[in-house]
């Protein structure tokens, strides 16, 4: 068994009891395991294969990174953000499962937060393939007060939050 299994089994271990102490699985850890291993098979191919590769065949990030050829540190970044898609996923379930109302974590884009959020997302569609977006940051704070040092978070947000219609 994999230290990062162990590590987690001693973590649910403290939050549930000694609930994984037993030989045989008990019904409700199947409809757990049942449960992620549904969300993992709903990741595109990538990101499934990080997470089996680090999660199952208990690889380090290094190991993952040297054998696709890319850095270690876009790698645990693009980690990250598969366990943020599992997590929001996973989020109904953990509240049904365990009765823990959880926090949707904060809300760091700052567009999204915005009380305007509907006027701007307007506003951003406008722009023509070749078009910068100089233009809209300079516009975002000089009318929405929204402070946006680079292009990229008007990017993630087009292509991440906005909700098409």
């Amino acid at each position: 068994m994999s230290d990062k299994f162990k590590n987690l089994k001693w973590d649910l271990e403290n939050a549930c009891g000694n609930a994984w102490d037993h030989k045989e699985r008990s019904a409700r850890q199947l409809r757990i395991i049942a449960r992620v291993r549904e969300e993992i098979e709903k990741l595109d191919a990538d990101e499934r294969d990080l997470i089996e590769k680090y999660w199952y065949e208990g690889k380090t990030m290094s190991e993952i990174a040297r054998g696709k050829g890319r850095p270690t540190c876009k790698l645990e970044s693009f980690y990250k953000q598969v366990m943020r898609k599992l997590k929001n996923r996973l989020r109904k379930f953990v509240e049904m499962e365990f009765k823990i109302v959880s926090e949707p974590e904060e809300n760091l884009c700052p567009i999204c937060s915005h009380p305007c959020l509907k006027e701007i997302d307007d506003l951003l569609v406008t722009r023509r393939p070749e078009e910068t977006l100089s233009r809209f940051i300079r516009i975002l704070k000089h009318d929405y007060g929204i402070v946006i040092k680079t292009p990229q978070v008007i990017l993630g947000h087009l292509k991440y939050h906005r909700k098409e219609k």
